[in-house]
């Protein structure tokens, strides 16, 4: 280990108190071994853990409905209800619909969607965050020509509205071509991810682009 991490504070003129750190940080880069490289792999594992929440709420819900509708003579529930079976359906009716909407959630939740949905967001709300301060920008400007404002606005709402749209399409391409690599059958599990974490990188390089150029007036 390089002695220069122990040189004092008072020395960092002579002496780089952050060289291995830095040495450390650039064989990551080098070796595109950061997480940054693996966007799929290193949140994937968050997107399993929702889905087995929804599961496990459904399973919850599913024991409750069947714990109430078998309870015929728990006094409890006599005495709750009244002894009358409808409001004792009803709730059972209720736990069998949050079982099942939870459920649903379970398996609409995908790791390829979900992550490619949340780089997505995130670009969206740059560009809508750049969009709102133009707007303000745009109001706190005095124009002689009402109609010249006007113009002027409608041009800006139609710009971001494209910006927009191409987000999507950049999105649902990733989707797409994410979904390819999910039915092939010439590609193992270890290469699937590979390409997944490729097809997530190539998203978050291409929005990247976008929203610098709509930054920058060239898009």
């Amino acid at each position: 280990m390089n002695n220069n991490l122990y040189c004092h504070p008072k020395n960092s003129c002579d002496c780089n108190l952050f060289g291995d750190l830095h040495y450390f940080r650039n064989c990551i880069e080098e070796g595109k071994n950061g997480l940054q490289h693996y966007p799929y792999t290193s949140k994937k594992n968050k997107v399993f853990a929702y889905k087995t929440i929804f599961l496990g709420i459904s399973t919850i819900f599913g024991l409750i409905a069947y714990y109430i509708h078998n309870a015929y003579f728990c006094w409890a529930f006599t005495f709750i209800l009244g002894g009358q079976i409808s409001p004792k359906i009803l709730l059972t009716n209720i736990a069998l619909i949050l079982s099942l909407l939870s459920f649903s959630v379970a398996l609409y939740i995908n790791p390829v969607r979900e992550i490619a949905n949340h780089v997505t967001k995130k670009a969206l709300r740059r560009v809508k965050k750049i969009y709102a301060r133009r707007s303000r920008d745009l109001s706190c400007t005095t124009f002689t020509n009402a109609n010249g404002v006007y113009e002027i606005r409608m041009a800006k709402r139609d710009t971001y509205l494209d910006l927009v749209e191409s987000i999507h399409n950049h999105n649902d391409e990733t989707i797409m071509t994410m979904k390819r690599i999910n039915i092939s059958k010439t590609l193992d599990e270890t290469q699937k991810e590979l390409l997944y974490n490729q097809a997530i990188l190539e998203l978050q390089y291409k929005l990247e682009g976008v929203v610098s150029a709509y930054q920058q007036n060239t898009f």
